[in-house]
């Protein structure tokens, strides 16, 4: 597990795992923003043959690296949240479907712990900002692929 300190209060974690999960409470920074990332969820394309190659996939590491290297839009949206409910904290779980080019088609909440007053804007404001990403171009096919993200005060 890396741990990449981006100023104050933001503390970011990502780790790579087979699956997509919400991170423990234990392992949550005391305070700040922590960064899941699992593999990828689906994939589609068409191969040019019928001979079986094996998948081309995005790595757990770049995806983890590229949404850390955002940090100052997630953190953007919980302080944004936190002026609504200023006890605000938990975690989202948002499966990002990038094609192979790196443009972002789909965005969603697939698991939440934030919840009460503010957590859907939360949710709206890390999902829209999720959409204007770009990653870079692959070899991998369309794929969906999972993160975590954890809000703590």
């Amino acid at each position: 597990m890396q741990k990449l300190f981006v100023g104050l209060p933001i503390v970011l974690t990502v780790a790579a795992c087979g699956s997509l999960h919400r991170p423990s409470a234990a392992a949550a920074p005391k305070e700040g923003i922590a960064y899941e990332v699992a593999g990828i969820i689906s994939q589609t394309g068409t191969a040019k043959d019928a001979t079986p190659q094996p998948a081309i996939v995005r790595s757990p590491e770049s995806i983890g690296e590229f949404v850390r290297a955002r940090s100052a839009q997630m953190n953007f949206c919980y302080e944004e949240a936190l002026v609504v409910n200023p006890k605000l904290a938990g975690a989202l779980a948002v499966a990002v479907t990038i094609t192979s080019g790196g443009d972002v088609t789909e965005a969603s909440i697939t698991k939440r712990s934030v919840m009460g007053k503010g957590s859907q804007q939360l949710e709206d404001c890390v999902r829209a900002r999720v959409k204007t990403w770009r990653f870079p171009s692959s070899d991998a096919p369309t794929g969906t692929y999972p993160f975590s993200v954890s809000f703590t005060k």
